[in-house]
């Protein structure tokens, strides 16, 4: 008689259960949980995505990367991985950039570019801040460039970066919402 039930709520527990959803599950979460984190994980395709790490050195006349020890740029990777979102993440690396007007602009040609801004970018070692240039900053945060271009762009519209990866609406969105399902459950019975 005990394995019977044994048996009845093993089964049970196996069943989906109607109107429960189980968000953290579904792949895409799994794939933006572990970029966030920057972890190892495969992507949408299958194929490998190898952890976040440092970028290759810089090339400029400050030397920005040689100044830093190698401690204090592992501590900032782990700093932007601890992050619980990519919000989070992006609204501290956007502090780290500070954004000053032009103060003389010396047209080249004929047509002169339209730069109206141009950035500093910092990073934070040991409570204070370090100048260093933007192929360093992106190699010592283990971002891309383009990353870093958004955020300038953001910052030169003074909006703060959100993150709108899965929000779409319309016939592109997974979940139905708690408000439609109730009402699709009320409406048939």
């Amino acid at each position: 008689m005990e394995n019977r039930d044994l048996a009845d709520t093993a089964y049970k527990s196996r069943k989906r259960v109607s109107g429960v959803i189980n968000i953290e599950n579904y792949k895409h979460n799994k794939i933006k949980k572990a970029k966030i984190a920057g972890k190892a994980h495969k992507n949408h395709k299958g194929r490998d995505v190898v952890p976040r790490q440092t970028g290759a050195y810089c090339r400029c006349k400050l030397k920005c990367m040689k100044t830093i020890s190698e401690d204090n740029i592992q501590s900032s990777i782990c700093f932007i991985n601890n992050f619980d979102s990519k919000n989070v993440q992006d609204t501290y690396l956007q502090a780290l950039i500070e954004k000053q007007e032009i103060h003389r602009k010396r047209p080249k040609s004929e047509v002169p570019k339209n730069r109206q801004f141009t950035f500093k970018y910092h990073i934070k070692i040991e409570g204070g801040k370090l100048e260093v240039c933007k192929k360093a900053f992106s190699s010592i945060h283990g971002i891309s460039e383009k990353q870093v271009r958004r955020l300038c762009i953001l910052l030169k519209t003074n909006e703060q970066p959100i993150d709108h990866r899965g929000k779409s609406q319309g016939s592109r969105s997974n979940a139905i919402s708690g408000d439609t399902l109730s009402k699709i459950w009320e409406h048939t019975e």
